[in-house]
């Protein structure tokens, strides 16, 4: 085991190394031993501290001494925090970050400049990736993908296939799953849910209890909110404000056909 020494004890040790002949071994001892505490410090020397957690041998990482398990992989360059954790054969690759409480695990992949935070979680076969953020208590799991410039935040779920990307926005307590696609600098919050094969894109909004699926899409700067139920192969469209109503066939919704021509 590696001895460590405290700032207190060069005091101790300078009073031995005090006459002449021992000066120069004084500087450079003194000097090393104050080099190491520093790094101490900043978490340069975390690496080689081990602890089993849940029967599952972690190593602190050395960029920032988060725990990572032995069978996952950290790039040197990226950062996993104090808090955070890295398990099962999940990668942290690029210069990316897992910081604050948060959890990757199974396969996962969070790479490139992405941030994983808070509490938020990523498992299964998840990515992660380009400048995308995951952070409050979200979780990203299954076969999803987020990336771009996306965020996915507060107690969003996004899962199955489906994906997240561009500038695009998941918040609230939305869902998005099966083989659904939100990117653009569309917004999908509230309670909503996004799954099938629907497609929400441009600067389109989703909010309250609404559910878009199927083949639906929900495109430029459409509105979509409280119980509004858009399915099957319907559109809705720039200037198209869907609230509480139902859409389906192949009906498209624009700025000249209003809520208030829709069925109840």
């Amino acid at each position: 085991m590696k001895a460590r020494f405290k700032l207190t004890d060069l005091a101790a040790l300078s009073r031995h190394l005090s006459t002449a002949p021992f000066s120069f071994l004084k500087s450079v001892f003194c000097g090393a031993i104050l080099r190491r505490r520093i790094s101490d410090l900043k978490g340069e020397n975390v690496e080689n501290e081990m602890r089993d957690i849940s029967g599952i041998r972690y190593r602190r990482h050395r960029n920032g001494g988060g725990w990572v398990a032995e069978t996952a992989f950290v790039a040197d360059e990226a950062r996993v925090t104090t808090g955070a954790r890295v398990s099962g054969r999940a990668k942290v690759l690029g210069t990316a970050q897992v910081t604050g409480g948060a959890y990757v695990s199974d396969n996962a992949v969070v790479k490139d400049r992405a941030i994983v935070t808070d509490r938020a979680v990523v498992e299964g076969f998840a990515v992660v990736s380009e400048d995308a953020k995951v952070y409050d208590s979200a979780i990203v799991y299954g076969h999803a993908q987020v990336h771009g410039n996306a965020l996915v935040y507060e107690d969003a779920a996004v899962y199955d296939h489906a994906i997240v990307w561009g500038c695009a926005e998941v918040f609230g307590a939305a869902r998005a799953w099966n083989y659904a696609e939100i990117h653009g600098n569309a917004k999908v919050s509230g309670k909503s849910w996004i799954y099938g094969r629907a497609e929400v894109l441009g600067q389109a909004t989703v909010s309250g209890n609404a559910a878009v699926f199927e083949r639906a899409q929900i495109s430029g700067t459409a509105i979509v909110k409280e119980y509004a139920r858009i399915y099957e192969s319907a559109k809705v469209t720039s200037g198209g404000i869907v609230c509480g109503s139902l859409v389906k066939g192949t009906t498209v919704v624009s700025a000249d056909l209003k809520d208030s021509s829709l069925e109840e």
